[in-house]
């Protein structure tokens, strides 16, 4: 799916002032006859795309609201374009840290999710390969991965590689001095992390019972982003 140039345009416009009360209205009116065709020609586009839903009174946007594709469409179109114009030193935009049992029920969608956004992921059910020395292949996705999105349950708890890839993670955070672990909570609570791993429990984390895939990989592409056109 794809829209016009303007369009696009538009959509980054829409995104960027939604907490902008007036600010449709203030643009509309501003316009001669034929930029005001053009954008209603947008909205219109966008609108049967699938991106945003707008409801017009007095000629104006009154109600309008960004869909999930719509940022979806938005946050890839920015993934592609900072890749293009951004180089960076890591293999991989995120490594995928994880318990087994829980690839059917969570993980598996994330990283499709993730994927769609063009996101460059260490994932091991993808990224091992048939004859691979895997413990040295995870150590080397575990260094060269700009993020670790770590899925902490109870599954994650006290298994030996989990648990290594999380204090590799935690090393390479505090070495770096930035942002690099962005955990999510998975069937357990703020106080099941803090009791278990202090050190996590510091930092900033999300549930999967408050997000779907789809919106987390949304979190991710913004995080990635701002890492990206900040070096």
């Amino acid at each position: 799916m794809t829209v016009s140039l303007e369009a696009e345009q538009v959509l980054k416009d829409i995104i960027d002032n939604e907490d902008t009360g007036n600010y449709w209205r203030n643009r509309f009116e501003k316009l001669n006859r034929k930029d005001d065709t053009i954008l209603r020609g947008c909205f219109k586009e966008l609108k049967e795309a699938g991106l945003i839903s707008v409801t017009w009174a007095d000629n104006i946007p009154y109600y309008l609201q960004v869909l999930k594709d719509g940022y979806s469409y938005e946050r890839t179109k920015e993934m592609k374009e900072v890749n293009m114009s951004y180089k960076t030193t890591s293999a991989y935009d995120v490594f995928l840290s994880h318990a087994n049992k829980d690839k059917l029920d969570f993980v598996d969608e994330l990283n499709r999710s993730l994927e769609k956004l063009g996101v460059n992921i260490f994932y091991d059910k993808n990224s091992l390969e048939w004859g691979d020395n895997w413990k040295q292949r995870i150590l080397d996705g575990v260094k060269k991965a700009t993020f670790a999105i770590i899925v902490i349950s109870e599954n994650f708890f006290d298994r030996e590689w989990t648990e290594k890839e999380l204090n590799e993670f935690l090393t390479r955070q505090t070495s770096e001095g930035q942002k690099l672990i962005l955990p999510i909570i998975h069937n357990i609570s703020h106080d099941d992390l803090h009791d278990k791993y202090p050190e996590v429990g510091e930092i900033q984390v999300i549930s999967s019972n408050s997000y779907s895939s789809d919106e987390i990989a949304l979190l991710f592409a913004k995080q990635l982003i701002k890492r990206l056109k900040g070096r």
